[in-house]
């Protein structure tokens, strides 16, 4: 199984599947961050890059990520439900760590409370809780990188 990551934008794909990987709705965080769908979808155009997520030629999800500073801040893993469970993430994950090799020291990530499958992957990866924002239902997970690979 080849796991690639080839260009992308925040199109609709990428709105739905990042809308559905809100469990119990994207509204709640919005209104806790002070946004609106629009002014999210906004960031994601002008903020860091979307690309797709391809599985032997077949796009099967999206990533969004921004590097700040030597933080490679994950904004979004999303995968079609067709393709969880098979190591996928995982994939993705190492690629974009051998990417950022250089540039980054750590990598950072959001996940919400609830979603307790997206958190397993993380921390059998190596990402570890930094933090919390109890006001969306959020963990702050951050894996320092290990370049010498």
């Amino acid at each position: 199984m080849e796991v690639t990551l080839a260009p992308g934008a925040p199109d609709e794909a990428f709105l739905r599947r990042f809308e559905a990987s809100f469990i119990g709705g994207m509204e709640p965080v919005l209104v806790a961050m002070g946004l609106t769908k629009a002014t999210l979808e906004e960031h994601m155009r002008s903020t860091g890059r979307v690309r797709a997520v391809e599985v032997d030629g077949e796009v099967a999800g999206s990533i969004w990520t921004e590097l700040r500073g030597r933080t490679l801040h994950l904004h979004a893993l999303l995968l079609d439900e067709a393709y969880r469970g098979r190591g996928i993430g995982a994939r993705v994950l190492s690629l974009l760590e051998d990417e950022v090799a250089g540039e980054a020291d750590d990598v950072e990530l959001g996940v919400q409370e609830a979603n307790v499958a997206a958190r397993r992957l993380y921390e059998k990866t190596g990402f570890r809780e930094v933090g919390t924002r109890p006001e969306i239902g959020f963990r702050i997970l951050r894996k320092a990188l290990n370049h010498a690979r």
